[in-house]
């Protein structure tokens, strides 16, 4: 009898236990999820924040933070993680009362693009019980992953013609790359402009402004019309990370810029050579979707681009050029402007069909596997 008493006492004592822990544990918890606060790069590693708080004098010894991101972003720690069309991570936490628990998880940007994570599921349950209880609380977190930057030598003689047929137009005599001052480090900044003697006098990293002799604005026009018989998206992705690398170029070189693609739906903005608007135009190529229809590219130079006709503006054409109509568009383009520089992606052991002389080629050849 007194064995029976004494197991109907726990039985009854763990059973209010559970009742109680069901009530109180998600009461006063509090859960932050968070990116860092600073856009990341294609290939680039960034970070992600779990704050957790439990504000009462009640232990939550299992608690599992759930959520959904985007496959793209690949954690360091995979045994947490599954994998399908999204990536799913669990965490698991014990929380003592009054307790707070910060923890960063690694992940590297695969992919450029707009990434959000706007719920997660809370799951707890008490040791001693199989009772499970779920809860879900909003969640306001979001990461621009930018394109990739690349290292252009292309680039360099698309910037001294352009000098020098300024130079042959307007007798421009100064240093097209001359030194303008320092500023703080930015993201897309390439190593090699870092002002090592600046950094170490004021304990950040501090690059050096180079200044352009010439004011002419530079127009780059990105072709992203997906062919219908074979795949590009590894072409079209190399488009967007050449105009980028290109603008943000120009732009360290003190010389407007404006892209456009032919995703676009309004005109592009105005030519303009600042860190905003390098910035705006990382974020809005990061949130381009290729999977939206877009203006094939030789009706858009026909009824967008050579209506909108900057005559003071050099062209720069990125395009992977396939079709005759394509060509034939690019060819009228460069007739208007006497001259035009083209970019054209193609894969590793191909090489672009040449256009007449008023067009200069800048082979660009990308791997399959990028």
């Amino acid at each position: 009898m007194p064995v029976l008493f004494l197991c109907l006492s726990f039985i009854i004592f763990f059973w209010i236990q559970g009742r109680v822990y069901e009530r109180l544990w998600k009461k006063n918890l509090k859960i932050q999820i968070a990116f860092q606060d600073q856009p990341a790069m294609e290939g680039e590693r960034a970070s992600l924040t779990e704050t957790i708080r439990n504000e009462k004098s009640f232990p939550i010894p299992l608690l599992h933070v759930k959520f959904e991101t985007s496959r793209y972003l690949v954690f360091d720690e995979q045994e947490h993680v599954s994998l399908s069309d999204h990536s799913y991570k669990n965490d698991l936490f014990g929380v003592m009362p009054w307790q707070q628990i910060r923890r960063t998880l690694g992940f590297t940007c695969k992919k450029r693009g707009h990434y959000t994570i706007e719920r997660a599921e809370l799951v707890s349950s008490f040791l001693f019980f199989r009772d499970i209880h779920h809860e879900r609380r909003p969640v306001d977190t979001e990461i621009y992953v930018y394109p990739r930057r690349l290292y252009l030598p292309e680039l360099d003689i698309f910037l001294k013609q352009l000098v020098w047929s300024q130079r042959s137009k307007r007798r421009l005599y100064e240093d097209p790359f001359s030194f303008a001052g320092i500023r703080e480090y930015q993201p897309y900044d390439p190593q090699r402009y870092i002002n090592w003697m600046a950094s170490a006098k004021t304990g950040q990293l501090m690059v050096n402004i180079r200044d352009y002799t010439s004011g002419q604005p530079v127009m780059i026009l990105v072709n992203l019309e997906a062919s219908l018989t074979w795949h590009t998206d590894a072409l079209l992705e190399e488009s967007i990370r050449l105009a980028v690398t290109a603008a943000a170029l120009l732009t360290e070189a003190g010389v407007p810029v404006s892209v456009w693609t032919t995703r676009d739906l309004a005109a592009p903005p105005p030519p303009e050579a600042s860190g905003r608007a390098l910035d705006q135009l990382n974020r809005r190529m990061a949130v381009l979707d290729l999977e939206q229809g877009g203006m094939a590219y030789d009706r858009w130079i026909t009824e967008r681009v050579l209506p909108a006709y900057e005559e003071t503006a050099a062209y720069l054409v990125i395009s992977y050029e396939e079709r005759i109509p394509m060509r034939e568009a690019t060819e009228s383009l460069a007739a208007r402007q006497g001259e035009l520089w083209l970019m054209e992606p193609c894969f590793e052991g191909e090489e672009p069909k040449p256009h007449s002389g008023s067009i200069h080629q800048l082979e660009r050849a990308v791997n399959w596997h990028e």
